[in-house]
């Protein structure tokens, strides 16, 4: 018979060994924890949904791109992501019969989806349907006045976005360039023409001194701009229906390039530093070529 304590109560536990469930819970070896399962009185925040994958030569982005793309009919637009606040810029030119709904996200998602100044929308298109140099030679020649731009060896796809954006300022029907040195059409370089990618065809031929024998059979003049001209622009009196020639910053145009131009102008420039940049020098020209 067990003694009772002195100062009353219990008797001390001495018969059995204290059962397991009194003491600490052991820890789970880490091949078990996988199986156990939460208490059902905690809260667990829900799993965040994993961003889209997205391929960036079929996406646009930016305010002036996409909303060129959702006023082109002939623009395919596959998927459509942005912000609260973007979307009230850009809703006023969606189209619910043409276009998808929009997936709205939050900022830092949109940052994690594309590299770039999305400015909080990015949609995602199909290609547009090619144009080739004999659509537009056969569209133009009956016109009295129709510009067109070569570009040689120009790879950077700000640079040619910059070019095309000038071209559609300046109402010049194409641009023009080497298929193998052609950068891809993806969301830079359309985003860098300002959406003018919409509205200018960027045609790529296989062989550059070809086309130019081509574009002659139609009546065009052929100008060639580098610092070897003899002329300068102001000079000479261009024709209606012409095409600007310019060479990659640095190397300027090709030997065979230059030899197949009517004629080698020069932009009057002054002071130290007498060359331009070469979307710049092609603003400066087809702007001569309005008047």
């Amino acid at each position: 018979m067990t003694t009772p304590s002195k100062k009353g109560g219990k008797p001390p536990y001495k018969d059995k060994k204290k059962p397991f469930h009194q003491g600490k819970k052991p820890f789970a070896k880490q091949n078990d924890r996988a199986s156990i399962k939460p208490s059902g009185n905690r809260a667990f925040a829900p799993k965040k949904p994993a961003l889209p994958k997205i391929n960036p030569e079929h996406c646009l982005f930016g305010f002036h791109p996409v909303i060129a793309a959702l006023q082109n009919k002939a623009r395919d637009i596959v998927k459509i992501w942005s912000t609260e606040n973007a979307w009230k810029t850009v809703e006023p030119h969606f189209n619910p019969k043409r276009h998808p709904s929009p997936q709205i996200m939050e900022r830092k998602d949109m940052d994690a989806l594309t590299e770039g100044v999305h400015q909080g929308i990015v949609i995602e298109v199909k290609p547009l349907d090619e144009i080739f140099l004999k659509d537009i030679l056969i569209q133009t020649q009956d016109d009295d006045k129709s510009t067109l731009v070569i570009l040689d060896h120009v790879t950077d796809p700000h640079n040619v976005g910059a070019v095309m954006r000038s071209a559609s300022a300046f109402g010049a029907r194409a641009v023009i360039v080497h298929k193998r040195y052609a950068p891809p059409m993806t969301g830079t370089l359309a985003k860098s023409s300002v959406g003018a990618t919409e509205y200018v065809p960027l045609i790529k031929v296989q062989n550059l001194a070809q086309a130019m024998d081509e574009i002659k059979t139609f009546n065009y003049t052929i100008l060639g701009f580098d610092e070897s001209g003899t002329e300068t622009l102001g000079q000479y009196d261009i024709p209606g229906r012409c095409v600007v020639v310019l060479g990659a910053e640095g190397d300027g145009m090709r030997e065979l390039t230059g030899k197949k131009c009517d004629v080698i102008l020069k932009l009057p420039t002054q002071g130290p530093i007498g060359s331009l940049n070469v979307s710049n020098a092609a603003a400066i020209a087809l702007y001569e070529t309005t008047k």
